[in-house]
């Protein structure tokens, strides 16, 4: 079956495709094929089969790359100027993700720039209470950077995430996406994910066996 006309295989093109729009600030680019690659998902990989190791560690690796796809769409629509519907998806991604500090990040920003300051720190203060509460962990560096920089009224937080030279503003960094430990084959012939070895890996030797 040509890797074309596999939904999967599509997925995996479109959430790259989408991330690279993204690297270059292309966002109506970005935004529209993150859009397809995320209707083109129907519920969870194999989910009759999720109960084995295979595809659970498979199932991790897909659900991985379909979060970071829907945390460029917010990153794009933000990019946008189209703060209501990012609002709404990072706060979606929160109440699914809630020990997720990028989609935490996400959220104080879409917070902060609609002018709900005190909700986006406050965001802060919940997460920081749940990682610790439930998981003994803090957040991250850039999580507590940008808590800072929101108590300051940063004016990069009103250009991100656009280039700091569209504003003159300093650069506001962000949490890395998480890997998810699998198995790193060789990618097949026309499916090369950069930066996506962890998680494209697995997804990959499921293609070729199709």
């Amino acid at each position: 079956i040509p890797a074309e006309s596999v939904d999967l295989a599509r997925f995996l093109d479109d959430a790259e495709t989408a991330r690279r729009h993204a690297e270059n600030g292309e966002w109506e680019f970005a935004l529209d094929t993150a859009d397809r690659a995320l209707d083109s998902v129907r519920g969870h990989l194999l989910e009759d089969l999720r109960d084995e190791h295979w595809v659970e560690v498979a199932a991790a690796s897909f659900d991985e790359v379909r979060t970071e796809c829907r945390e460029t769409r917010i990153t794009a629509l933000l990019a946008l100027g189209r703060l209501a519907p990012a609002l709404v998806d990072a706060t979606e991604l929160c109440s699914e993700f809630p020990f997720r500090d990028r989609t935490c990040w996400l959220r104080m920003l879409a917070l902060h720039r609609a002018g709900r300051s005190s909700e986006a720190l406050e965001q802060f203060r919940v997460h920081e209470t749940r990682l610790d509460a439930e998981l003994g962990l803090r957040p991250g560096t850039e999580l507590t950077d940008l808590q800072g920089a929101i108590l300051r009224h940063e004016p990069g937080l009103a250009a991100w995430p656009r280039t700091p030279g569209w504003t003159g503003a300093e650069e506001v960094p962000t949490p890395a996406a998480p890997t998810v430990p699998a198995p790193t084959p060789a990618p097949g012939p026309g499916r090369i994910f950069v930066g996506r070895t962890s998680e494209t890996g697995v997804l990959d030797r499921m293609l070729d066996e199709v």
